[in-house]
């Protein structure tokens, strides 16, 4: 099936209110807290169709069938949903003003990978038998330490960040751009 449809039956199964449209093919993913210091990253050139959800504020798995559990109730800042040629993405993005903690970020996509698992059954069900589970999923933190203006890449990365333990920390300043292509790296 297209991607496009099934991003188009995906945003039809959610609330509005935590859809993040993209904007001239970029996607800003934002920190609600108001004393954070890194407030947002722009991811550029994910295409029209791609849009993001405010998963920190969705409340998922939510407390009124889930009791309160140490871990569960941790979200990522947003999830994105987004193609680059015919290869569709999931980028699961979380921001971090201080030094980034591996385990917290784990727990926060722990999280959204539980989330993405139950999209994937209820778009099975209820959306034409749209699926996800083909899509890939990449996990990054952003974060401000140890960001300078001109980051140079010095090693070539050998490690997949397709789970949530080996989430990508990616240093950057407030309003940083990251293109997707570089992100995911897929050559030009």
């Amino acid at each position: 099936m297209l991607i496009a449809s099934v991003l188009g039956n995906i945003k039809a199964l959610l609330q509005s209110a935590k859809i993040v449209e993209a904007r001239d093919g970029a996607i800003l993913i934002s920190e609600s807290s108001r004393t954070a210091r890194l407030r947002g990253v722009c991811i550029d050139s994910v295409g029209s169709t791609a849009f993001a959800i405010r998963f920190d504020q969705c409340g998922f798995p939510g407390n009124k069938l889930f009791a309160d559990h140490a871990t569960m109730h941790r979200a990522c800042d947003a999830i994105v949903f987004c193609s680059l040629g015919e290869t569709a993405y999931i980028l699961c993005c979380e921001l971090k003003s201080s030094l980034p903690d591996r385990k917290e970020a784990r727990d926060q996509f722990f999280s959204a990978a539980c989330f993405l698992d139950c999209l994937e059954c209820i778009l099975s069900q209820y959306s034409q038998g749209n699926s996800i589970k083909t899509w890939k999923r990449r996990y990054f933190v952003f974060h401000d330490q140890g960001a300078t203006p001109m980051q140079k890449r010095t090693s070539v990365k050998t490690k997949i960040n397709d789970l949530p333990e080996t989430a990508e920390m990616r240093a950057t300043q407030d309003n940083g751009k990251f293109y997707l292509r570089a992100l995911v790296n897929e050559a030009i």
